[in-house]
């Protein structure tokens, strides 16, 4: 993924160059137990962090919370100013503390400006070194800061090979001969599926999309334009299956700075023709778009992980298969240049794992994601890229 600004050449990053991601354990703050009954329980860790990140002039005095290497990489991180793009996943640990997701912006940083992940990865580094010197950050109130990593960017077609996701290039797949022509019969899902899966096929699912989406004029215009298409009509008319949630404003802003390197092109309609294939082969369900990539196909760590919250607390009853048309770039292999601690790499792999695993964990949701396009050869087969 390069940077889309053209009048100068950027490095290519793997991840959001100008923006790092908090994972902070709290107890859960019920609403009930806050002085306010109005004020949004996640100011609390909020606050926590800001007092973490920005000690007041009395704390310091005091020798609370400026322990770490004389806050001096938390001086160069910007606390969110809301809770707006912080996200809650009730997954406790053994004292029965849940994780908040939290982005939080460079001081100084631009979007217009430089590209460089050098930043990201010098402040990585001495948090990782500050984290495995003390211990994990006490930042007061029983909240402490479990991990610091990349909001990683998901991968369409650089760094060599193509890898998958919207944008990519398709390559053959170098499939044994004995394999080209199987004729899987008319009872195939039964053994290719889970038994889970097939159970959940008979309650008529809400099929989820994580992935691009046109605006609201351009799917009006579509429907407009084409009244009797059959596929248009049945999914965005009047009684239409297909309900689009659109990323806000600040993600795709974000967003829109990144895409394939080699292969730059606008496709905020990648996530309406995946809804098409699935409305072909099951016309009834119920089909939700949440946009969580940008319009050339690239999303974040961040911006996949609000959606997935979204579509899952506003699930209802319902039972869901999410579809993930796309993968997490985190390397592989060691990568010149990009010079991070195998344990911090780690650390954002646990906790995009542990996303997932959460999802996963409700009754009655399942996760179909892309494994990545790496395979050079039918004699080995890589790992499958995260969330796969």
């Amino acid at each position: 993924m390069n940077a889309m600004n053209k009048d100068k050449k950027q490095p290519t990053p793997y991840f959001m160059p100008g923006e790092v991601v908090l994972q902070v354990r709290h107890p859960e703050v019920k609403q009930d137990e806050l002085p306010d009954p109005q004020e949004d329980p996640r100011l609390t860790i909020l606050n926590a962090v800001k007092g973490f990140l920005q000690p007041s002039d009395q704390d310091k005095q005091a020798g609370d919370k400026a322990s770490l290497s004389d806050q001096g990489w938390r001086s160069r991180l910007v606390p969110p100013a809301t809770v707006d793009k912080m996200m809650t996943v009730p997954v406790p640990d053994s004292s029965g503390r849940i994780f908040s997701l939290m982005p939080v912006r460079l001081s100084g940083y631009n979007t217009q400006a430089s590209m460089d992940p050098d930043e990201v990865i010098s402040i990585l580094r001495e948090a990782h070194a500050d984290v495995e010197n003390n211990g994990s950050p006490d930042l007061g109130r029983n909240a402490s800061l479990q991990a610091i990593f990349p909001n990683w960017l998901t991968s369409t077609l650089h760094h060599g090979p193509p890898i998958g996701g919207p944008g990519s290039w398709p390559l053959p797949a170098a499939v044994p001969a004995k394999e080209k022509h199987r004729f899987l019969g008319d009872n195939a899902l039964t053994g290719l599926l889970p038994q889970s899966l097939l159970a959940i096929h008979e309650t008529r699912p809400r099929v989820v999309i994580l992935d691009t989406a046109p605006s609201p004029q351009e799917l009006a215009r579509a429907y407009h334009e084409y009244p009797e298409h059959e596929i248009l009509k049945t999914m965005l008319g009047p009684n239409g299956k297909l309900k689009v949630y659109h990323a806000t404003q600040e993600t795709l802003l974000d967003l829109m700075h990144f895409g394939p390197a080699s292969h730059q092109y606008w496709m905020p309609d990648h996530g309406l023709f995946v809804a098409g294939i699935i409305h072909t082969i099951a016309c009834d369900v119920e089909l939700h778009l949440y946009e969580v990539l940008g319009p050339y196909g690239v999303g974040s760590f961040t911006s996949v992980a609000q959606g997935l919250l979204d579509a899952i607390e506003q699930r209802g009853n319902h039972s869901l298969i999410i579809n993930c048309s796309f993968m997490f770039d985190i390397p592989q292999a060691p990568v010149p240049g990009l010079d991070l601690p195998p344990a911090l790499q780690e650390a954002s792999i646990k906790s995009i794992s542990d996303v997932f695993a959460w999802a996963t964990s409700r009754e009655k949701v399942h996760v179909i994601a892309a494994a990545g396009n790496d395979a050079e050869s039918s004699e080995s087969r890589p790992k499958a890229r995260f969330p796969a």
